[in-house]
């Protein structure tokens, strides 16, 4: 069983070009990184994009905007920035669907709930860690 598991596994990896990467905050960042610095060990041609910080660009991965530009602690910081994080929102769904990834990996957020009932867009397979 394990081994049949192994080898499904493997053969999805195989065809994976693509991920999007989406952290929430700096902690999401670094644990994306660690899991992407394995990847690449076993996978190197893969194309990244992402909405990151500081870890996931050590890596050379491109961020579309800096993290530190949607993070808000506090719900009287988020308030006051509804829209500012509404147009994020919506600048970042554009970029996902123009880049188009084989997998949304999405870390400290809800990202993965938002793109599964976002009408009109496709849906990539979605990885979500919280």
């Amino acid at each position: 069983m394990y081994q049949l598991r192994q080898q499904k596994q493997n053969v999805y990896f195989s065809k994976m070009k693509k991920i999007f990467i989406l952290t929430g905050e700096p902690s999401g960042d670094k644990l994306a990184s660690k899991v992407i610095t394995k990847l690449k060990r076993s996978k190197s041609d893969i194309e990244y994009l992402s909405v990151g910080g500081e870890h996931l660009k050590a890596l050379g991965i491109k961020s579309i905007y800096d993290l530190k530009e949607v993070t808000y602690l506090g719900f009287t910081k988020v308030l006051l920035n509804i829209f500012k994080i509404k147009k994020k929102i919506n600048e970042t769904v554009d970029q996902i669907i123009k880049f188009n990834p084989d997998i949304l990996f999405s870390l400290e957020n809800s990202a993965c709930l938002f793109a599964s009932v976002t009408p009109n867009t496709f849906t990539p397979d979605c990885i979500l860690v919280s």
